[in-house]
């Protein structure tokens, strides 16, 4: 059933769940308990590719940037491909309260204003508006509806 060509050691996902928070005053987002956990300081938070915020921590960001300055340079969607994730990347420390503060240019590139949904998913964990997770949600519903469009991952 599983694909085991490239078997790795077996590890337990970081970030896992759901939750609804809100943005203080000054921008600051409480990380999830569970979350906090698994982190140290600082986080790196990114544009994700669908209108969200990806939350990593320095080691997997590392691993993702050198494997993008692996990439041909030459490739118009590599130079894209930076211009997304590193450009629209913050390094951010984790205040003693265990919370984040969020840049304004990165609140505005996810539209989110006060209330946030925060979602894990394995080695990082994304921030959304609730418009546009609703706008996911509604996708993630369509998948549902449609599972065998999942049948080339071969899980």
């Amino acid at each position: 059933m599983f694909d085991d060509s490239q078997e790795k050691p077996l590890s337990e996902p970081d970030f896992t769940g759901f939750y609804q928070h809100s943005l203080d005053a000054k921008g600051r987002l409480m990380i999830p308990a569970p979350y906090r956990e698994k982190l140290t300081s600082p986080v790196y938070l990114t544009h994700g590719f669908d209108g969200n915020l990806d939350v990593y921590s320095v080691a997997v960001f590392t691993k993702i940037c050198t494997k993008v300055e692996q990439m041909n340079m030459a490739d118009p969607v590599t130079r894209l491909l930076r211009r997304i994730y590193l450009t629209g990347a913050s390094k951010l420390d984790i205040d003693k309260a265990g919370r984040i503060l969020i840049p304004v240019h990165q609140r505005n590139f996810a539209s989110i204003k006060s209330l946030i949904i925060v979602n894990g998913v394995g080695d990082h964990f994304e921030l959304w508006s609730p418009e546009n997770w609703e706008k996911q949600g509604q996708k993630i519903q369509e998948a549902m509806q449609n599972p065998e469009i999942f049948a080339h991952l071969n899980l």
